[in-house]
C-alpha cells in the first residue's frame, strides 16, 4: 500500500547553516530576530506541575508529528527548500519561510534577501556587501534592541550599522544535491493521489477523520495543508506521524508562504516551485510508539484559505479538454506570497514572542546595556561596542 506513493527524489535542497559554536554572534542575532524558528529550551518541555511527564513540544514543526507523541518535534536541520536547479535557486522560498518566524520584543521589521540569487547578486556586489550562499538580513531597529545585544557578544566585524535604526548581517545556507529513496513527493500526481487516498478519512486507529469523505481530489485538501499557522496544525502532525510509521524517508510538500506550483506535461513532471522537504530518515515510528496515539478529528477538510484573494487553479478542471488532458496533474496556488507580504508590511507576525509560551520568555539578556544604548540614542550618539 505504502510503496504506491513512494519515489526516488533526485534533486537539490537548500537549508540554513546556523552554528552557534562557530558563529556565536550571528547565531545569537538569529535567535533574537527569529525566536520562533529555534527549538524551545529544555525546561519548557517539562510540565510545571508534574516533572515526571512531558507536555507536547511547544514549537510545532510541519509534518513532524511532535504534538501527537511524547517527543520533541524534528530539529530544524531536517527541513529544506526544494530548488529548481543545481545552482540552488528556490525562487526565494527559504527567505519567505524564515520571515514567518521574525519578531523581537519590540516587533521590528526584518527583511531577508537571498544574496545567491542572480536578481540581487549584482546590486549587492556593487554596494560592497557580501554575496554568495548567504541570506542577507536587514533589520529596521529604531531602538537598537537587537543590535545592542548583538554588539554585546563582541563580533562587530560581520555587521553593518552605518544608518541609524537600520543594520544588517547575514546567515549562511547549504546547497546540496541528493538522492533519497522512498520519498512522498507531492509535486508528482501519482504520489499526490496516493497521499490523498491514504489520508482522506484519516489513517486507521491513529487518526479518525470521518468527515473527510466530502472531498474528491488531492487539491481539495490543499487549504488544510497550507495552514498559515506556524508549524502547521494537528492535521499535518497526524500526517507526519503516519508517514513516519509507513517508512517514508521524506516528504516534499507545498510551502505555506510561497505560491506552490507544479507543472506536468503529457504525464511527465517538468518543474515545480514553492516546495519544501522534511527528512524522515532514521526517525521512523514503530507500532509500540503509535500505540498511544489517538486523534479523533471530527472536522472536514478546510474548503477555503485563511488569506483573502487566494486562487487555486487545477489544470484538469479547465473547460478546454485538450489542454486539460495535456497538463493533467498540474496545479498552482496564486496570491499566497503576496498575502503574506501584505500581512508583514502591515506589522503582522506569525512567529516570535506572540506564540504560546514564547511570549513569556525574556529576550533582553543585557537589559542595562540596552538602556545605556537607548540613552545614547536619545542624546544623538550612535551605539558603539562595549
Amino acid at each position: 500500500m505504502a510503496n504506491g506513493g513512494f519515489s526516488v527524489f533526485r534533486g537539490t535542497l537548500k537549508r540554513l547553516a546556523v552554528d552557534a559554536e562557530e558563529e556565536p554572534a550571528r547565531a545569537a542575532a538569529f535567535q533574537w530576530a527569529f525566536p520562533g524558528f529555534l527549538d524551545p529550551p529544555d525546561e519548557l518541555i517539562v510540565r510545571s506541575g508534574n516533572p515526571t511527564n512531558t507536555s507536547p513540544p511547544i514549537r510545532r514543526r510541519r509534518y513532524s508529528g511532535g504534538s501527537l507523541v511524547s517527543a520533541r518535534p524534528l530539529p530544524r536541520g531536517r527541513y529544506a527548500t526544494v530548488c529548481v536547479n543545481s545552482d540552488g535557486d528556490d525562487h526565494w522560498c527559504l527567505c519567505q519561510e524564515l520571515r514567518s518566524y521574525a519578531g523581537s520584543a519590540l516587533r521590528q521589521k526584518i527583511y531577508a534577501y537571498d544574496l545567491g540569487e542572480s536578481s540581487v547578486r549584482q546590486r549587492f556586489e556593487e554596494s560592497g556587501w557580501l554575496t554568495g550562499r548567504r541570506l542577507g538580513l536587514h533589520f529596521v531597529d529604531p531602538n537598537w534592541e537587537i543590535y545592542s545585544r548583538y554588539a554585546s557578544i563582541g563580533d562587530s566585524a560581520s555587521i553593518n550599522a552605518r544608518q541609524p535604526g537600520f543594520w544588517r548581517t547575514y546567515l549562511d545556507y547549504i546547497v546540496e544535491t541528493v538522492e533519497i529513496d522512498d520519498v512522498v513527493d507531492l509535486r508528482l500526481p501519482k504520489s499526490a493521489d496516493w497521499f490523498y487516498q491514504t489520508f482522506r478519512k484519516g489513517f486507521g486507529e491513529v487518526w479518525r477523520k470521518p468527515a473527510g469523505e466530502s472531498t474528491v481530489r488531492f487539491q481539495d485538501i490543499l487549504p488544510s495543508l497550507l495552514s498559515a499557522d506556524l508549524g502547521g496544525s494537528l492535521v499535518t502532525d497526524a500526517i507526519g506521524v503516519c508517514l513516519r510509521s509507513l517508512g517514508a524517508q521524506g516528504l516534499i510538500y507545498p510551502s505555506a508562504r510561497c505560491d506552490p506550483e507544479t507543472v506536468i506535461d503529457g504525464g511527465t513532471f517538468r518543474w515545480a516551485t514553492g516546495f519544501n522537504f522534511v527528512d524522515f530518515r532514521g526517525v521512523g515510528m514503530s507500532a509500540s510508539e503509535l500505540g498511544g496515539v489517538r486523534f479523533d478529528d471530527p472536522d472536514p477538510w478546510d474548503i477555503g484559505f485563511r488569506w483573502p484573494n487566494l486562487r487555486l487553479e487545477v489544470a484538469e478542471l479547465s473547460e478546454d479538454r485538450t489542454l486539460a488532458e495535456q497538463w493533467k496533474g498540474s496545479w498552482r496556488v496564486l496570491g499566497l506570497r503576496q498575502a503574506h507580504e501584505q500581512f508583514w508590511e502591515a506589522g503582522g507576525l506569525l512567529g516570535g514572542r506572540d506564540i504560546g509560551e514564547w511570549e513569556q520568555q525574556e529576550t533582553d539578556i543585557r537589559g542595562e546595556f540596552v538602556r545605556e544604548l537607548n540613552r545614547r540614542l536619545k542624546e544623538g550618539a550612535a551605539p558603539t561596542e562595549e
